[in-house]
């Protein structure tokens, strides 16, 4: 038998070899993959308490683009990707001709569209919430609202406690959780039934969005050489001893040479990027990464904790709020 480390390999290989055998034996039915490369048609069944077991599996089948995990009816993969370049959906309603439908549109899209694009399945808001939790988030999520158990809208502001950034479309018959949907700082809310150039224009708009986030930099010099950074990877800019300090999503921090200018004048590219504000003289935040404030301290999704102070913080409580309910954080 292996050992506890190499037993998420063990059982990869043994699935890989023994597909057939684990369709016809399992009767937890939970998640399926289908994909064209490396082979034509594979099917992996499993349960959600076995991803953790199954982790050399996971990524195993990410290394050959196959792998989103514990979709509930199909995983869809176009065709054979990288982890940077591919775009994850999640889809979750309760009703099972729903489902077929928006999986139906969304695999026309990406057929037409000819994007690198994964799909997973969902019909109840518990898997989803378990499998993002475990394996990271989705770029997308299309939500049905009215769901028993967990609605869409808890769902939408479950899934914010860990996933800021990604896209929310509510699909659902009625007007009438419109208002409440911006709880889970949604993208776009589309009626029902689902026609197939709404959901195109919804997609279309999504993507462009995360694409204009990601690719927005700016150019630093430090007393070494120039550094870029992408905006999106900025937490927030600081004014240390003459020298602006940016603060990375990673933990790095990047130090200017030391500048003859104002703070604010230094930093005049991120201001005029939406996502920043001035928090006081010498500070500058990102109010994307930012998923809770209080009087005196912010905090970001990494983990990091900005202290700020209490006038600073009544200030920057009321623009975070209204940067995610005007629909600033969405663009």
């Amino acid at each position: 038998m292996p050992g506890a480390e190499n037993t998420g390999i063990y059982l990869a290989c043994q699935a890989m070899l023994q597909a057939e055998i684990l369709v016809r034996n399992q009767q937890n039915t939970r998640a399926y993959i289908w994909a064209y490369y490396p082979v034509n048609h594979c099917n992996f069944i499993t349960s959600a308490s076995q991803f953790g077991v199954l982790h050399g599996f996971v990524h195993i089948l990410r290394r050959f683009c196959l792998y989103s995990p514990d979709a509930h009816d199909i995983m869809a993969t176009e065709k054979c990707r990288s982890e940077v370049s591919y775009l994850k959906i999640a889809i979750c309603d309760d009703d099972a001709l729903c489902r077929d439908q928006i999986l139906s549109i969304v695999k026309t899209y990406i057929k037409q569209k000819n994007r690198d694009i994964s799909v997973s399945v969902f019909d109840r808001a518990t898997a989803l919430i378990d499998v993002a939790q475990r394996f990271g988030g989705y770029d997308i999520y299309l939500l049905d609202i009215i769901m028993p158990g967990i609605n869409g809208i808890k769902l939408g502001v479950e899934l914010r406690q860990f996933d800021p950034d990604g896209k929310i479309l509510y699909l659902t018959s009625g007007l009438e959780f419109a208002y409440e949907s911006y709880q889970a700082k949604a993208f776009d809310y589309i009626l029902k039934p689902i026609h197939q150039e709404r959901l195109f224009s919804a997609l279309d708009d999504a993507i462009r969005t995360i694409a204009n986030r990601k690719e927005k930099s700016l150019i630093v010099k430090t007393r070494e050489n120039r550094v870029k950074l992408t905006m999106d990877n900025i937490l927030y800019a600081k004014l240390v001893d003459r020298r602006v300090a940016y603060y990375l999503l990673d933990g790095d921090i990047i130090e200017s040479n030391s500048i003859r200018t104002t703070f604010a004048e230094y930093i005049q590219d991120l201001l005029a990027d939406s996502r920043f504000v001035l928090c006081g003289s010498s500070i500058a935040v990102n109010l994307y990464h930012v998923t809770k404030a209080d009087y005196e301290t912010l905090f970001f999704k990494n983990g990091t904790q900005l202290y700020i102070g209490k006038r600073a913080g009544r200030d920057i409580l009321s623009v975070w709020s209204d940067f995610w309910l005007n629909g600033e954080g969405n663009k």
